[in-house]
Formats: structure tokens, sequence, C-alpha cells
């Protein structure tokens, strides 16, 4: 996955994965540190799902602008203001990148989500 389709949080999430996978082989020795690793990874997953779901928000927010921005177009066609016309059309495209990225992002985190549980849970 290119590092452009991944969340905010993904290189915390690879350097939390990577020392707990280290740490799981010595639990024993370093019990205080395993624990620490795995509350890290614990919270980790807390906050990718309070950011998923701020972001699914987001995308909601972003989805509920577009039938405005379509009547307010329709408004426009019919003064036939062509201005306000492609500035409603960048509006729209710029909707549509950000809940692209959004949407990218998301699938992302759910992936780390999922990747996070998995470790914890083969213990």
């Amino acid at each position: 996955m290119s590092e452009s389709s991944r969340h905010s949080l993904a290189n915390n999430v690879d350097e939390l994965v990577r020392d707990f996978k280290v740490l799981r082989q010595f639990k024993r020795d370093s019990s205080t540190k395993y624990r620490q690793a795995r509350k890290d990874l614990d919270d980790m997953m807390k906050t990718l799902d309070a950011q998923s779901k701020q972001d699914r928000e987001s995308v909601e927010r972003l989805w509920l602008r577009i039938p405005r921005l379509n009547a307010a177009k329709i408004q426009a066609h019919a003064n036939d203001d062509l201005g306000l016309c492609n500035e409603i059309d960048e509006e729209l495209k710029a909707i549509q990148i950000q809940v692209e990225e959004l949407a990218l992002g998301i699938n992302s985190m759910e992936r780390d989500i999922t990747e996070i549980s998995n470790l914890l849970t083969e213990q």
C-alpha cells in the first residue's frame, strides 16, 4: 500500500507493531515492557477507532453538502451565472477528492485495527 493511501497515524502503528513483535519473543524476560507494549497497541486501536469514526462523520457531512450544491448549480444555470456554476463544479470535485482520501484512510485504519487485534489475540 502506498504511503499516501495510509492514515496519519500509520507510522506510529508500524512502530508499535514492530516493538510488540520484538518484545513478544522475550515476554517472560521483559514482562513490564511487554505489558506496556500491549497497552500501547490497545490504546492505538482505540485511537484508530475514534479517528475512523470521526472521519466517517466527515464523509457523511461532505455527502450531505452535495444535494445543496446541486440545487445551487441548477439555480445558477437558470440565472445564466456560469461563474457560479464553475465554482460549484470545483467545490463538488474537491468534495469528491476529500471523500476518496478519507475513505482510503478509513480502510487503512480498519486494516491496522485488524492487524493489531490479531497480534494481541495470538498470545
